[in-house]
């Protein structure tokens, strides 16, 4: 019967690697560790079970569950804000680079759609499939892919990217990522030409765009995917509703939320804010799709009540953790003539 145990042994044999020393590379005092995981007399923490993973570069499902091919992502997030968090839990440990693995179709003829994240740590490689972020170029993804982006930025971790054509495999199953990493190109500043493909003015550009119209005593805050304008405010006002570092423009586009929001309308999300057990507008990804929606708890189930204000369009009940909550609607802004 395979186990657990058994699968950390494999990893281990593998790695030609014996107890002490497969204890030394899990920071573990003792050797009588691993041969209590591998007996299944003791279940390593989550901690210990990420590092396993990396140090063998296996797929988590396969080492938790032991479904799914051994080789291939570490890591396949539930939705976006999955995604988005499990990169910053990761990047708080030691992550020496990264490579970001972008599948180009013949016919694409801008941006790829990145396939998902490689993690170069001093313990091995863990990796998360892009699956939750890939409409990152098109459709409802670009604020979760631009906000990895800009966290990894902010970390000024090496990243690097590897290309994948038509003619190559898309999913990656069954794939040993670690080898991919000498493949990267580091020799380009791929964080901004991905950012600049999206939309995002680059640090130097958008402080050139910002200066003349943002006085020392307003504060700018930018687009959530880059199809609504920078637009200033009163740091003392907006200071009252929260961090504006936390805040971000959406565009509405389609009737759903009418009469309360109309197209072209431009929200401002509060990322900070998450879920209120009495509701509220928020916007949300299910499935992929960014959308703006009304979001209630449904009681007893816990499950989320996703409503459109416009009446010709019927509510519905998912499970919550298959919807991401970017953050919550606090203030609008209409144009009456355009």
């Amino acid at each position: 019967m395979d186990t657990l145990g058994k699968r950390i042994r494999s990893i281990r044999e593998l790695l030609e690697l014996n107890q002490s020393e497969m204890a030394k590379e899990l920071s573990l005092e003792s050797p009588m560790a691993i041969s209590k995981y591998e007996l299944d007399q003791r279940e390593p923490d989550i901690d210990k079970l990420i590092k396993i993973a990396a140090l063998g570069a296996v797929s988590l499902d396969w080492l938790l569950l032991g479904v799914g091919p051994m080789k291939g992502w570490t890591y396949y997030p539930r939705n976006p804000k999955d995604a988005f968090d499990w990169i910053n839990r990761q990047l708080s440990s030691n992550v020496k680079r990264i490579v970001i693995v972008s599948y180009h179709p013949a016919s694409d003829k801008g941006g790829g759609m990145e396939n998902g994240f490689i993690l170069v740590t001093d313990k091995g490689v863990l990796s998360m499939n892009g699956s939750e972020t890939r409409s990152g170029y098109r459709g409802g993804g670009p604020m979760f892919y631009a906000e990895i982006l800009k966290l990894i930025r902010e970390k000024a971790i090496p990243t690097g990217q590897v290309r994948l054509s038509e003619k190559e495999s898309p999913s990656l199953d069954n794939t040993d990522l670690s080898t991919m990493v000498p493949a990267a190109d580091f020799t380009k500043n791929i964080i901004e030409e991905e950012l600049s493909a999206l939309g995002y003015a680059t640090p130097g550009e958008q402080e050139r765009k910002a200066q003349p119209a943002t006085p020392e005593e307003f504060v700018s805050v930018s687009a959530a995917d880059g199809t609504a304008p920078i637009v200033a405010f009163n740091q003392h006002w907006i200071g009252k509703k929260g961090d504006p570092t936390n805040m971000r423009f959406v565009r509405i586009t389609g009737d759903s939320m009418e009469p309360t929001l109309q197209p072209g309308d431009v929200v401002l999300v509060d990322q900070s804010k998450q879920l209120d057990p009495q509701g509220g507008i928020y916007a949300i990804s299910v499935s992929g799709s960014l959308m703006i929606r009304r979001v209630q708890i449904s009681y007893p189930s816990g499950e989320l009540r996703i409503i459109s204000d416009n009446p010709k369009y019927e509510a519905s009940e998912v499970e919550a953790d298959k919807v991401g909550i970017f953050g919550k609607v606090i203030w609008y802004s209409r144009e009456l003539e355009r």
